[in-house]
């Protein structure tokens, strides 16, 4: 997104901005297109959407590497499994936005994974501007159609673990990369009081696909020979949490769009992902 879309989506003068949540699995196991020129294009549009928050999957030490060099004066950076796996979640936070003074940094391991997978959780997030305690998380479940069980168990503990999170914020907002294919969401909805924040947001129809293989040729150019396929396997869970509500009223998710959407100048995308950006207000 360009800078002036990003500035045009900002709250008119005298209103409080939306806050902005950035979920996106990076693709750092691409060897094909190189992973830290890909990886300084996420942080030139992190620059320019200024989220909040930052949830990140499939983060490499090559691409830590220079996101710790371009944002760390922006963002305070969590990383707890790079000295444990050769890809991880990251989760970064907005110095002057966020206060992270009190915050709790829990990680759950999928004990049933073959792939190293786990859920990081951050709460007792303080938003001071508008004085909300907010939970987020982020994972990247089982992957490949033969993780399907272990795929639908770590769903399951996800779901208790937000409904867990919500009695001790006012929010609670989870973004990740989920590989879940239609038939396990409906095999395992979400419980009453959890909701899928692209349908909260009214289903926008060119948000949808996440991963796009149609209109995302990153996998094409590494060999892919399967079907050119459209699914939303990046999801973003939303929680309202049960403490009273803040003077300034509840955190509600009304805005959901896509990034990196657009190609770089070295012809590949930055991920065969697309992003997602939620606002919360």
């Amino acid at each position: 997104m360009a800078a002036s879309a990003a500035a045009a989506a900002a709250a008119p003068s005298g209103q409080t901005c939306p806050i902005r949540i950035l979920t996106w699995n990076i693709d750092g196991l691409d060897a094909v297109h190189d992973v830290t020129k890909r990886a300084a294009a996420v942080c030139d549009i992190i620059k320019t959407e200024k989220p909040a928050v930052v949830l990140l999957q499939e983060v490499v030490e090559e691409s830590l590497a220079l996101i710790s060099e371009q944002l760390s004066c922006e963002y305070a950076i969590l990383a707890p499994s790079a000295d444990s796996q050769s890809y991880y979640t990251a989760v970064l936070t907005k110095f002057g936005v966020c206060e992270t003074d009190e915050v709790a940094t829990k990680v759950v391991e999928f004990d049933g994974s073959r792939m190293g997978r786990n859920l990081v959780i951050m709460s007792n997030i303080l938003l001071p501007e508008r004085g909300h305690r907010l939970a987020v998380c982020t994972s990247h479940l089982e992957s490949l159609a033969d993780g399907s069980s272990e795929r639908v168990r770590q769903l399951r503990l996800l779901y208790q673990e937000i409904a867990a999170l919500s009695g001790q914020h006012h929010a609670v907002l989870f973004g990740g990369d989920t590989n879940l294919r239609a038939a396990e969401v409906r095999s395992c909805p979400a419980p009453p009081g959890i909701e899928n924040v692209w349908e909260k947001c009214g289903s926008p129809k060119g948000a949808k696909y996440t991963f796009d293989v149609k209109n995302n040729d990153n996998n094409i150019r590494k060999g892919w020979n399967g079907p050119l396929i459209q699914t939303q396997y990046d999801k973003m869970f939303w929680a309202p949490g049960k403490l009273p509500a803040a003077e300034v009223g509840c955190l509600v998710p009304n805005g959901f769009r896509l990034i990196g959407t657009e190609k770089l100048a070295m012809g590949c995308f930055p991920s065969d992902h697309f992003g997602i950006i939620c606002n919360l207000s």
